[in-house]
């Protein structure tokens, strides 16, 4: 158990309400974050949930992503890619590949997607190809790129089972990991040489890419839904639908877990560690930071310890 448990614990520092929230994500720092909803609007926060603006889109949206220059990556459900610029309008509406997920790095110039073939496909801005990685049994449910664009990488599967895949910015295939079970959710460090997985039976798995080895391994239950790694801290973020929420050491011991009172859709940790960003399926969108200061009339959430399940 880590030294930390004793002195770890969050308050709430805002939320807002989006009625109908479908989609969010965040940029690689956590100052902003986009949402999508029900009515096809999309809108821009900061990190205090000050809303800089909104855009009525009129495309059916399946995924987005936020660069840190604010421009927001989207797939729509025909299989088209949308640029939306700093203020939200719409730089281009395209479909060279039948994209179904789309990821841009922090830098906003290098983009990958998961097309229909199964492939993914490496572009430039223009969505110019510069590499695709055809290897692939079947469609990969997540896709990270790191805040650079110097690493790509995704679930995948062969003769030995499924396992993570990764490439670099040339398109060449790094070591894959196998043997892991079926990938659920990704998240890279800055740098990308670090990867966090999730499985399907609540495996998570903390690899470095470069070296081709693993630095440790747990198992928290197979009801979570996602993973979010803290690259200054090394510390981790799982999250389930159910609205579980349990933050990992960098040896990937627990040290503080909460349950929210509603489903959760997304959660993400900063890259400190200092403060987790939650949205849920009601559509509330808020920051709990920890150990703020003065109280005053915020919730506070203190440590919990969550016990690991055999792996």
């Amino acid at each position: 158990m880590s030294d930390k448990t004793d002195v770890t614990s969050y308050q709430k520092a805002w939320q807002i309400q989006v009625p109908g929230l479908r989609l969010v994500e965040f940029t690689s720092d956590h100052d902003s974050f986009a949402v999508y909803d029900k009515d096809t609007e999309l809108r821009l926060f900061n990190r205090s949930g000050q809303e800089l603006w909104h855009r009525h889109t009129g495309y059916d949206l399946v995924s987005i992503a936020l660069a840190d220059t604010l421009e927001v990556l989207a797939v729509d459900i025909d299989k088209h890619s949308i640029l939306f610029g700093q203020e939200g309008a719409t730089l281009w509406r395209k479909r060279p590949f039948p994209a179904m997920l789309g990821r841009v790095s922090a830098a906003g110039d290098v983009f990958s997607f998961v097309t229909s073939d199964p492939a993914i496909i490496g572009t430039d801005r223009s969505l110019r190809v510069k590499w695709g990685y055809r290897n692939l049994m079947k469609h990969p449910g997540d896709l990270a790129v790191s805040a650079g664009g110097e690493f790509v990488a995704f679930p995948c599967a062969d003769e030995r089972g499924e396992g993570l895949g990764a490439v670099n910015q040339a398109g060449r295939p790094l070591d894959a990991f196998m043997g892991l079970d079926r990938i659920v959710s990704l998240s890279l460090s800055h740098d990308g040489t670090v990867a966090l997985a999730l499985s399907a039976r609540g495996h998570i798995f903390c690899m470095h890419l470069v070296r081709g080895s693993g630095i440790w391994k747990g198992a928290f239950g197979n009801d979570l839904a996602g993973v979010s790694y803290a690259s200054q801290s090394g510390e981790s973020l799982a999250f389930s639908a159910g609205g579980h929420m349990v933050k990992l050491d960098a040896n990937g011991l627990p040290i503080w877990e909460h349950w929210m009172p509603d489903r959760l859709l997304k959660a993400s940790i900063s890259a400190d560690g200092s403060a987790i960003f939650y949205s849920t399926e009601r559509g509330e969108n808020g920051m709990l930071a920890q150990n703020a200061g003065q109280l005053n009339n915020r919730v506070v959430f203190k440590e919990a310890v969550a016990r690991p399940v055999p792996a």
